[in-house]
């Protein structure tokens, strides 16, 4: 009936109110959702949770309130503390955190809800989190339990564990109280361990150490053990060697050399004596059966020698290695040469100054530089200017001042294969202040017969002060001490008819300045004809094992001689007499002879007088570096025993070192038995002295040897490293071959034809016919360096060849 009656009266309210009702009845019904974990702290799986953290807050997304298993929440291995919700958050109390250990956080389902009822669903998940690591401590000193499982190399050491150890070190000895050395070491939990490469019989003591991040314990107690077995008595041998004896081709990369044996070695008396000639050598090392030889600067086409000599190492027995005295060798690849392009030229003047009207020396050289970091000397496609050729010119290679004062640039220019470059040098001109400061004459010293013109005639030469000379023929004067003895008519020089001496003077007055110089004239009547005379060999030896001897030659009056190896002394000049001369005798085996004969002053000639020796083969002693697996043994010993070549000492030859210029003239010159006692004053080439010791042998081979031509002057660079192509050439020459019809297809398969000199590929062709020269590997190298061990090579071969001094013929005629 009251519904009735609001349903009449108060219309509005109700609808209002039921309204209201249904709205708030909408929306309770609305939260069916449970709520979720948004977030916990420290985060799941977070690392290094220090062990005073004292909760654990779980935040969800909603408020919560606590739910039937709401007691099931927990903490493994803490405790927990009374629980709280404080809105979304939940705090859970815990103590009793150690040191790096995990801790699991289960909030199972249920266990809280959010305020509508709806309760958490955990899905079974966990949650964890590490704590920090305790910070160490130094682990306690271990004990040695047992040392046994014994066999003939091997022991087996057991121990205690000790608590915190991170692992363990062991150390040996071989006696209880001597030193204990560390052999190895385990991990935690691992307590033994296995000494390994033992000796057979022998007793070995042990020691322990603990480790951790702390820091070590004390050594344990030391025990020992013995191994079983048969005491070992054999030395190790080598098994193999890397890279192999005798290897061709090795690259100059190679770092290491690798030696196995036949058993584990350790080092010995003569370890620091193991070497490699001609290489820096690292440290070496071994492990177990292999020694390792780091090297390195290895060169192209080149050969090592590896020494590992008796001693170097011995097995863990203690029985040395015994080499032999053998010595190992490898050969690294050649080079393969480069591709070149003209880069810069130069030329051998800076600057220059001078006189008027003079050549100014040296000749010019001009030098190609090219892209691959080699030169040459170019003489071929190069031209000079002048900015002023009254003042400087050039004509061919000679550089020459003008007859006008002031400065001229020269450049040089210079093309090849369509690159053109050019290089410039300033020559200042200018006549020189000159004052006379001494005057000189063609005289030292002169001796005569009475009453006799004595040649040539006198030229005095003045000498300034800007370095000019000129040959004087006015205000000349000449005086002597005794004229009787000898004086002087216009330029000629006369003898009296007084014997003894008289000082020729002779003074130059120029501007006001007056010179004078001196000579003595020594007159002597003629000595008596010579009537004794004497020749001996190597002081009086009865044989000798090389060719090459000295003879000892006296007499009485003698001014002049002939020395021979003929009787009848064909083709000898008269040479001026001295008393000791070397003589090459032919290198066959036999009785050899020399004549000798002399003249006085006065052209009477003496009896002919003479010595014998006999040629015996030469026993040489073989060469340290030079064994008999060398490629050029035969050669070497050949050239040692014919005396050609000989050591460099220590018994060494040195068959890598280079031979210069003037050294392979000597050799051919030898070789050849080409007369080599002329010495000539002047010199055929302007870098040849004539107080070279090997003055007469470049002179002997000068028609074979190149040289180097520049206008009209000569240089033969005898310093300079011989290159394989001029020796060549000088061969084919020597034994006559150069007017040989050439076979240009013998060169087709060299890849490196094109670089052998355009004058000298005629030369090569023919070497290669007649197998003067092979190669290797598909390359002629015509501008690599000769060595000694090629020298003796080519050599050897070219005396296969017909001789400069027998007749080529056909057939048997």
């Amino acid at each position: 009936m009251t519904l009735r009656i609001l349903k009449k009266y108060y219309l509005f309210i109700l609808m209002v109110v039921l309204t209201l009702a249904a709205t708030t009845t909408a929306l309770a019904a609305t939260d069916t959702i449970a709520p979720t974990l948004s977030s916990i702290s420290p985060a799941n799986g977070a690392k290094d949770i220090a062990i005073t953290t004292n909760s654990i807050i779980v935040t969800f997304s909603e408020n919560i309130q606590q739910s039937t298993a709401y007691n099931n929440i927990g903490i493994g291995g803490v405790t927990i503390g009374t629980k709280s919700i404080n809105g979304s958050t939940l705090t859970i109390p815990i103590s009793g955190l150690q040191n790096y250990k995990t801790y699991y956080i289960t909030i199972p389902s249920a266990s809280v809800k959010d305020m509508a009822g709806n309760n958490y669903v955990s899905g079974g998940y966990t949650f964890n989190f590490t704590t920090v690591a305790a910070t160490p401590t130094t682990p306690a000193t271990p004990t040695i339990t047992s040392v046994g499982t014994a066999t003939s190399s091997t022991l087996t050491i057991n121990w205690n564990s000790v608590q915190g150890a991170t692992g363990y070190y062991v150390y040996s000895s071989t006696s209880a109280a001597g030193t204990y050395n560390y052999f190895g070491s385990t991990a935690s939990p691992t307590t033994s361990i296995q000494n390994i490469n033992l000796l057979p019989l022998t007793t070995y003591y042990y020691k322990v150490v603990a480790y951790n991040t702390a820091g070590q314990s004390g050594q344990s107690n030391y025990a020992s053990g013995t191994t079983t077995g048969v005491a070992d008595t054999a030395a190790p041998t080598m098994s193999s060697i890397t890279p192999s004896n005798g290897a061709k081709d090795i690259a100059i990369t190679t770092n290491s050399i690798i030696v196995t044996f036949s058993e584990n070695i350790q080092q010995s008396t003569a370890y620091n004596n193991i070497g490699i000639g001609g290489v820096t050598i690292g440290t070496k090392s071994i492990n177990g059966s292999t020694l390792t030889i780091p090297i390195s600067g290895l060169q192209n086409y080149k050969t090592y020698y590896i020494t590992i000599p008796s001693a170097s190492v011995k097995d863990m027995a203690g029985n040395n290695y015994v080499s032999g005295g053998y010595t190992f060798n490898f050969t690294t690849v050649a080079e393969t040469p480069a591709a070149k392009t003209l880069s810069t030229i130069g030329i051998n003047c800076s600057s220059a100054s001078a006189n008027p009207n003079v050549i100014i020396q040296p000749p010019l050289i001009v030098t190609a530089n090219y892209t691959n970091g080699t030169t040459a000397a170019v003489t071929s496609a190069t031209t000079f200017s002048s900015t002023n050729s009254n003042i400087a010119y050039v004509t061919g290679r000679s550089l020459y001042s003008g007859n006008t004062e002031g400065t001229a640039t020269i450049t040089a220019t210079y093309t090849e294969s369509g690159v053109t470059k050019t290089t410039s040098f300033n020559v200042v001109v200018q006549a020189a202040a000159k004052t006379l400061l001494t005057i000189g004459i063609n005289y030292s010293s002169a001796s005569a017969n009475p009453n006799v013109t004595i040649q040539p005639p006198l030229i005095v030469t003045a000498n300034y002060t800007n370095g000019t000379t000129a040959v004087v023929t006015s205000a000349t004067t000449f005086s002597s001490t005794n004229r009787n003895i000898a004086y002087v008519t216009g330029n000629s020089l006369h003898s009296g008819n007084t014997e003894g001496t008289a000082t020729i003077t002779a003074k130059y007055t120029e501007s006001g300045v007056t010179r004078t110089t001196s000579f003595n004239v020594v007159v002597q009547v003629a000595p008596a004809p010579v009537t004794v005379g004497n020749i001996m060999i190597n002081n009086g030896d009865a044989t000798t094992t090389n060719p090459v001897v000295t003879v000892t030659i006296s007499s009485t009056g003698a001014s002049q001689m002939k020395v021979s190896t003929d009787a009848s002394f064909a083709g000898k000049d008269w040479e001026a007499y001295t008393t000791s001369k070397g003589i090459t005798l032919t290198s066959d085996i036999g009785t050899k002879s020399v004549f000798v004969k002399f003249k006085n002053a006065q052209g009477i000639e003496s009896d002919v007088y003479s010595d014998t020796i006999a040629v015996v083969n030469m026993q040489v002693a073989e060469y340290l570096d030079v064994p008999k697996s060398h490629w050029a043994y035969n050669y070497i010993m050949d050239m040692t025993r014919r005396g050609i070549l000989a050591g460099t000492g220590n018994n060494r030859f040195s068959p890598e070192d280079a031979v210069t210029r003037e050294q392979f003239a000597k050799i051919l010159t030898l070789s050849l038995n080409l007369p080599h006692t002329n010495r000539p004053a002047a010199s055929p080439f302007i870098d040849v002295d004539i107080s070279s010791g090997l003055y007469e042998y470049i002179v002997a081979a000068k028609e074979y040897l190149t040289g180097y031509k520049n206008g009209d002057v000569y240089s033969f660079r005898p310093t300079n490293n011989a290159v394989r192509e001029d020796m060549i050439v000088a061969i084919v020459l020597a034994k006559n071959l150069g007017n040989e019809a050439p076979i240009w297809s013998v060169l087709d398969s060299y890849a490196d034809v094109n670089q052998i000199s355009a004058n000298f590929v005629k030369y090569m062709s023919i070497a290669v016919k007649y197998g003067i020269v092979e190669g290797n590997a598909g390359y002629l190298m015509p501008q690599g360096t000769l060595t000694r061990a090629e020298a003796c090579a080519l050599i050897y071969k070219s005396s296969l060849v017909v001789s400069t001094t027998e007749e080529k013929v056909v057939g048997h005629n």
